[in-house]
C-alpha cells in the first residue's frame, strides 16, 4: 500500500536535509540561513524517524526482523565503504573505533540509530515496560548524551585508546 502524502512529505524532508548539509542561504543571508538550517529544517531527521516508527510497527515479526537484516547490511557495507577515513589502523582495539562502529561515523548514525530504536520497541512490547518510564528513560539517555558531547566531556573524535 502507498501512502502519497507520506511520499510528499518525505521527498520534502529530503530537500531540507540537502538544503541543511548544503547551507542554505549562508552566504546571501546568514540571519536567516541560521533560522532556517537551525530551526525549521532540524525537524527533517525526528520526522524521518517518525514515519520509519509508523511503517515499522505496521509490519509483522517476519518482516521485521528481514528489515532488521537489510538495514544492519547497508550499515555495514558502508560502514567498510568509509573506514579509511575513521579507522585508527595504528590502534586497531580503541574506544574511538568502537565508538565509531556502534554509533556510526558522521552522517552514518541515522542507521544504526534506527536499529536501536527498533530493538528498544520490541524489548518494550515484548516485556510490557511501562511506556511512560521508557520514554522517560529515553529522553534523559539521550538529553545526557547530547549535553555531555556538546559541552565536550565526550569528545569522539578525540578519544584515545
Amino acid at each position: 500500500m502507498r501512502y502519497y502524502r507520506i511520499d510528499q512529505l518525505r521527498f520534502t524532508l529530503a530537500i531540507m536535509i540537502v538544503a541543511l548539509h548544503g547551507g542554505f542561504l549562508k552566504d546571501t543571508s546568514p540571519d536567516l540561513a541560521y533560522f532556517i538550517n537551525n530551526g525549521l529544517f532540524r525537524i527533517a531527521v525526528p520526522i524521518f524517524f517518525i514515519i520509519s516508527g509508523f511503517f515499522y510497527f505496521s509490519m509483522n515479526h517476519q518482516k521485521k526482523i528481514k528489515w532488521s537484516k537489510k538495514l544492519a547490511t547497508i550499515y555495514m557495507t558502508w560502514s567498510v565503504i568509509y573506514s579509511y577515513f575513521w579507522f585508527d589502523f595504528s590502534h586497531p582495539i580503541s574506544v574511538r573505533n568502537f565508538l565509531y562502529v556502534i554509533n556510526g561515523y558522521h552522517h552514518l548514525w541515522f542507521v544504526p540509530a534506527l536499529l536501536y530504536s527498533a530493538f528498544f520497541v520490541v524489548f518494550i512490547n515484548k516485556f510490557r515496560v511501562n511506556k511512560f518510564v521508557t520514554i522517560f528513560l529515553l529522553f534523559s539517555m539521550g538529553f545526557i548524551l547530547q549535553h555531555a558531547v556538546f559541552n565536550d566531556y565526550i569528545d569522539i573524535d578525540n578519544v584515545n585508546g
